[in-house]
């Protein structure tokens, strides 16, 4: 499984309700874009980005706790 599988592959669906799991993921401080001053950083703008990635990445429609770091 890769860092990004969908919950799906990683949690069972034996009858658990999404409320029994605390999905967490995490943004880091760059991008995989070209690295320049208006593509890094943990703005809000950045922060919203790479919170919708994740939410695609996973196929969630949310997440419980986000972790920033540099």
């Amino acid at each position: 499984m890769g860092m990004s599988a969908p919950v799906e592959e990683v949690c069972p669906a034996d009858n658990q309700d999404r409320r029994d799991y605390i999905i967490t993921t995490k943004i880091f401080f760059g991008t995989n874009r070209k690295e320049t001053h208006n593509t890094r950083g943990l703005s809000r703008k950045h922060i919203i980005e790479g919170a919708l990635e994740s939410l695609k990445n996973l196929q969630l429609d949310y997440v419980d706790v986000i972790f920033a770091h540099r």
